[in-house]
């Protein structure tokens, strides 16, 4: 479990999914910094690193892919989620090359989104999965991809 004290930053240009996983987060008693745009998440950093980054891909002005390559490049090394509508079949690809550590596919469930909490609070380095909805991967199997080696 996270510690009460644990920022997770909440970035996307939709207000009602900042809203919903703001709410989510909060319910189980995480503190949260909603951002509108990558760009505003960016200016804070490093003076306020987040314990975790849940981004959406796709954003006028610098998508999460942007925004995760830039962080990664000035080693700012801080788990994410990656939220997107999208079915590009790059997009994993793309997710891996940027540092991320998961993608989730909207829409999701409480529980999947539960999952991507997880992957926040243990911090791990890997694109592990790639989840559709209903809780099924969108491919056969989940996605097991490796994040560039620095």
């Amino acid at each position: 479990m996270l510690a009460p004290e644990t920022l997770i930053a909440v970035v996307d240009d939709e207000s009602a999914i900042r809203t919903m996983l703001a709410r989510v987060l909060r319910l189980a008693q995480i503190r949260v910094a909603q951002f509108s745009s990558g760009e505003l998440l960016m200016a804070t950093l490093p003076a306020h690193l987040p314990a975790c980054v849940i981004i959406g891909v796709h954003m006028p002005g610098m998508t999460g892919l942007e925004v995760l390559s830039r962080m990664r490049s000035a080693d700012l090394q801080v788990p994410d989620v990656l939220i997107t509508a999208s079915d590009d079949v790059s997009l994993p690809r793309l997710a891996s090359e940027a540092g991320a550590t998961q993608l989730l596919r909207k829409p999701f469930s409480s529980a999947e989104f539960a999952g991507g909490n997880q992957v926040c609070d243990h911090g791990k380095r890997t694109l592990t999965r790639v989840v559709g909805t209903q809780g099924q991967p969108r491919n056969k199997t989940p996605c097991r991809l490796t994040a560039p080696q620095r």
